[in-house]
């Protein structure tokens, strides 16, 4: 038996990275539960695989209950981004059709530039079609 690892990093309200190491079985539901709890309040939710020696359905079942509870806090389809998943992880998530609600990225930089925060200007068209710069954040 390999000891489990689940750890988050955080960029509070922009991203998480959880990093899972072990196994990702029934034996580990309560620490995937905790480790995953910080995904849902962020933008950018990632969950790093690479050390993972085994995962079934718990897995499946964990990244699942995030996803829903990020489609409800954000309002649109919000779904996580997995990195550096081997083979048999990606066929795992294949085979259950997990994989509709996933991202597999190669890398967590890969992973974090597909989202990044942007202060977008905004513009007020005048009377007369003159446009004045306003920044709003």
């Amino acid at each position: 038996m390999t000891a489990n690892t689940f750890s988050a990093v955080e960029n509070p309200g922009q991203s998480v990275v959880v990093h899972l190491a072990g196994e990702a079985d029934l034996s580990a539901r309560e620490q995937l539960d905790a480790a995953f709890a910080p995904l849902i309040g962020v933008p950018v939710a990632i969950v790093h695989v690479a050390d993972l020696t085994s995962a079934d359905t718990t897995l499946l079942n964990a990244v699942e209950k995030v996803v829903q509870a990020r489609t409800e806090r954000f309002g649109i389809d919000a779904p996580l981004r997995i990195v550096g998943a081997l083979a048999t992880i990606v066929r795992l998530f294949q085979l259950s059709r997990a994989d509709t609600y996933v991202r597999f990225y190669p890398t967590i930089n890969d992973a974090s530039l597909e989202w990044m925060p942007v202060n977008f200007r905004r513009v007020r068209v005048g009377e007369y079609g003159n446009a004045v710069p306003r920044t709003t954040f």
